[in-house]
């Protein structure tokens, strides 16, 4: 793994990190703290999701109301 993937969804308010290909994932689980883990085949984790990731305050002053989905993708780790 030299690549990470990292997409951040304004109007879910979602952070999703790849640390693996996304077309790998097989199944996911939820740890409880508005964390879901992606895992592929093998039940290695190949990514994760985080729910809220923003404070509501934060949103509303941070991030226009159209604004569109941010992607960093390919970043070096």
């Amino acid at each position: 793994m030299d690549k990470i993937k990292i997409m951040f969804t304004p109007k879910a308010n979602i952070l999703d990190i790849w640390l693996d290909d996304p077309k790998k994932e097989a199944y996911c689980s939820e740890t409880g703290d508005e964390v879901i883990l992606r895992k592929d085949t093998n039940g290695r984790v190949i990514g994760f999701e985080i729910l809220n990731f923003l404070s509501p305050r934060q949103l509303k002053a941070r991030l226009p109301k159209s604004s569109p989905e941010i992607s960093i993708l390919d970043a070096p780790v």
